[in-house]
């Protein structure tokens, strides 16, 4: 891990949800530097958040993020416990959480 990945990180700490672009900015590097940062393979970082409990499902993706988790908790409280779970692994950046409503099947 270079020094900018070490201060990328430590700003993420504090703000796992702050952009790329005001990342950047703040750290005074460019944009890419800042996306290019993971220092940990994308299939290893995927076996570790496997084990994490209340994780069910572990995608690969494309796209805006590398993967992708399925959570299953009885209440926020345990889906929490997994998401905090995850941000600590070693090669997780940043993550966003999104809450599933309902179901509509067709």
């Amino acid at each position: 891990m270079d020094k900018a990945d070490q201060l990328i990180i430590r700003v993420l700490r504090d703000d796992a949800r702050i952009s790329n672009t005001d990342l950047a900015k703040k750290l005074d590097l460019s944009e890419a530097t800042v996306r290019r940062s993971p220092s940990i393979p994308t299939g290893q970082v995927s076996g570790k958040i496997k084990d994490v409990q209340g994780v069910e499902t572990v995608y690969e993706t494309a796209g805006q993020f590398d993967v992708a988790v399925i959570i299953k908790g009885a209440n926020i409280v345990e889906v929490n416990k997994s998401v905090e779970g995850i941000r600590r692994l070693a090669g997780v950046i940043s993550t966003n959480t999104m809450m599933i409503l309902r179901t509509i099947h067709t």
